[in-house]
């Protein structure tokens, strides 16, 4: 089977940086390099410094904490610090593939690069799926034994997830 459209799933790890040279070498079709960036949570800057406020503990367990109103912040202010966060994720993920570009130079390999956000498995697949992509190879981080039981690994899931096939690089 030959493989046009093939996505390689990149964090920068070692692992990451063997699939991307064995893909770039061994694999004729288009390439498109992601990284996923786990999303950041908005809620932290809604009330403000809510580590100086007493909360309140509600009869169902619960925390209710009183809002400051002069550590509270507008809307409009609100969506500049979401804008600042979402900044932030393209940098993080601009900087990993960064490392990315510099071994597909060395290859002589042209690549599309692509910032994801979200949880990487779960967007790995779906991104896959959406985008009709016949192939995606990923790094493996040498996890065995009793760890690799316990925690699982992305490569693992991946191949459990996904729809198209999954090459997994050593």
């Amino acid at each position: 089977m030959r493989y046009n459209n093939i996505m390689v799933a990149f964090d920068g790890s070692e692992g990451s940086q063997k699939a991307l040279v064995h893909a770039a070498n061994h694999l004729e079709g288009e390439l498109t390099v992601v990284t996923v960036v786990k999303e950041r949570k908005g809620l932290d800057f809604v009330v403000g410094a809510t580590s100086e406020v007493n909360p309140v503990v509600l009869n169902n367990g619960m925390y209710q904490y009183p809002v400051d109103r002069q550590a509270s912040i507008d809307v409009h202010e609100a969506d500049l610090v979401q804008q600042g966060k979402q900044q932030e994720v393209q940098q993080e993920g601009e900087d990993i593939l960064r490392l990315a570009k510099e071994i597909l130079e060395k290859q002589h390999v042209k690549a599309k690069t692509e910032v994801l956000e979200g949880e990487p498995v779960q967007v790995i697949c779906e991104h896959a799926q959406v985008n009709d992509f016949d192939l995606i190879v990923v790094g493996s981080r040498g996890v065995s034994g009793i760890k690799k039981l316990v925690l699982g690994s992305v490569s693992q899931k991946v191949i459990q997830e996904s729809e198209c096939p999954v090459l997994v690089v050593k």
